[in-house]
């Protein structure tokens, strides 16, 4: 497998990764830890899931409970936010691109995920379409406002910091 630097977050994955978009759907516990073992044992250590996935977090909670005792061997994405899914928080989150949402996103999947950061965390398809269909929704977020949540106590990790992080981004990792 090669690997290669997750742009200058100094962290390495796996030029292949692994979506987790059928964990919770098509594919169930038993299916999801198979799927997670032969990645690992290929060498991939990109994983990709969301909120949504497997209807309204299943993913994330198989991924989590298939990573249980080895969660340090790879590099977790999660994304939030997609405009055509209510994940259920009510009113009082917000909007969706809004730091009340994101807090309550992101304290939901890193429950689902059984871990106490995320490496790579993402507006869910923020392209043009997107743009349009979240403008009745507020604003986008902001890369600023991204690293705002990110330094309240979950910081980027990286050598001499606490493992209570998580990395934020507002960019989807795309492949060069």
């Amino acid at each position: 497998m090669r690997y290669r630097s997750l742009g200058d977050s100094g962290l390495m994955v796996s030029v292949a990764g692994l979506g987790g978009n059928n964990f919770g759907r098509r594919v169930d516990l038993a299916g999801t830890r198979a799927v997670v073992d032969a990645a690992i044992d290929s060498g991939i250590t990109m994983l990709d899931t969301a909120d949504t996935y497997g209807d309204g977090g299943a993913s994330e909670e198989l991924l989590g409970e298939a990573l249980a005792g080895r969660r340090e061997q790879v590099v977790l994405a999660t994304k939030f936010g997609h405009v055509g899914y209510d994940m259920g928080y009510g009113p009082a989150a917000g909007a969706k691109g809004g730091r009340s949402y994101i807090r309550r996103a992101v304290e939901q999947s890193l429950r689902r995920l059984r871990t106490d950061y995320i490496d790579l965390y993402q507006l869910h398809a923020p392209g043009r379409a997107d743009r349009a269909r979240h403008r009745g929704q507020g604003p986008l977020p902001r890369p600023l406002e991204l690293r705002r949540l990110a330094d309240r106590g979950r910081g980027p990790r990286g050598p001499g910091r606490g493992h209570r992080t998580l990395r934020l981004r507002a960019e989807p990792l795309v492949a060069a």
